[in-house]
């Protein structure tokens, strides 16, 4: 199963930050990119949900919130 989801930060040099860390792998393989604008980043990630528990976006979530950051949607 695919996820989407779309975060929003207070200044461009966090969103980069946040874009980074998913990039060096934080959550293990995920697309990643900006997202309508400096301030925004789109992740997508698929996961087996009959296999495992996602935890995925309890983790993106709480990276984004230590670099002010709000999750703004999903899809």
């Amino acid at each position: 199963m695919e996820k989407q989801f779309a975060y929003q930060f207070p200044t461009a040099a966090k969103a980069s930050k946040f874009l980074a860390e998913l990039k060096s792998g934080y959550i293990g393989f995920c697309k990643v990119k900006r997202f309508n604008s400096d301030l925004e980043i789109l992740v997508t990630y698929t996961y087996d949900s009959i296999k495992s528990f996602d935890d995925n976006a309890q983790k993106l979530d709480d990276l984004a919130e230590q670099l002010e950051g709000q999750e703004i949607s999903s899809y």
